[in-house]
């Protein structure tokens, strides 16, 4: 809750609104927090698994008692925010997108694309490394906790997004450089691929946002078959569409081809 509070300025009525989607709007009235464990038994009919705030050892405690009192089973005490994982979406959020600002939407979303077309949930988010490095550490840091297998992080220019999700976060991370308008994009491109031994981004090209998509679901396909069927039939797909392509040629003619794509 801290977190759309601080970061995204959540008013009264923005919570209230949340709240009233799962029928406790009766408990916000003039303390925002009040009744949260209503709020939490509440959220646990909605929710695989409640990450709760505690920052010292003393709110550890307290927070594990109170919620065994309550009943609740399916939580985990982290140390600085709130994340919830959706009980009504089939799994956990297994790759996570972020960009370095919203003017690389365009190519993030590429990878949003192909991962929705090969049914692999994901989280997308804006988070700056060098704006927000005390945000952007907390994202790295819980990533794992929150269910993430792989990072597409995509930044322009000095982009060091993605070679410190590297840096945080155990598992592969996917580095997309965005075209510059000062370097072409040969910029990003070195600051992401050229990483220290140790810490290695798994680098597509500039602007690669779909190659980024489909490298995530084939790293994820190694342990799930169903997902695997489903990039060979991706595959199959687009090898149709270019034998289309050629048909279509042969039967046009090169000129009536060319004159059609105009």
């Amino acid at each position: 809750l801290r977190m759309y509070q601080d970061r995204y300025n959540w008013t009264e009525e923005d919570f209230a609104d949340f709240y009233k989607k799962y029928g406790i709007d009766a408990m916000i009235k003039s303390n925002l927090m009040a009744g949260v464990d209503i709020v939490l038994k509440k959220l646990e009919e909605f929710y695989d698994l409640i990450f709760v705030t505690a920052r010292t050892d003393e709110e550890i405690e307290n927070s594990r008692k109170n919620l065994n009192k309550l009943g609740l089973k399916r939580y985990e005490i982290y140390n600085n925010e709130f994340y919830f994982t959706e009980k009504r979406r089939f799994k956990m959020a297994k790759v996570g997108i972020v960009m370095g600002s919203d003017s690389d939407m365009p190519v993030m979303s590429k990878a949003a694309d192909v991962l929705t077309k090969l049914g692999v949930d994901f989280e997308i988010t804006i988070i700056s490394a060098h704006r927000e490095p005390d945000i952007f550490y907390e994202y790295a840091k819980s990533a794992e906790a929150k269910g993430f297998r792989v990072i597409i992080a995509g930044a322009g220019k000095a982009a060091h997004l993605p070679g410190m999700c590297a840096a945080i976060f155990p598992m592969p991370v996917i580095g997309i450089p965005m075209k510059t308008s000062d370097l072409g994009g040969v910029d990003s491109l070195y600051s992401i691929v050229q990483m220290p031994a140790g810490i290695p981004v798994a680098t597509v090209a500039i602007n690669g946002g779909a190659n980024a998509g489909i490298l995530a679901a084939k790293i994820l396909a190694t342990s799930d078959p169903e997902l695997l069927a489903r990039l060979k039939a991706y595959s199959a797909e687009m090898k149709e569409e270019v034998e289309g392509k050629a048909k279509k040629l042969d039967e046009m003619g090169y000129q009536a081809y060319q004159a059609q794509m105009k």
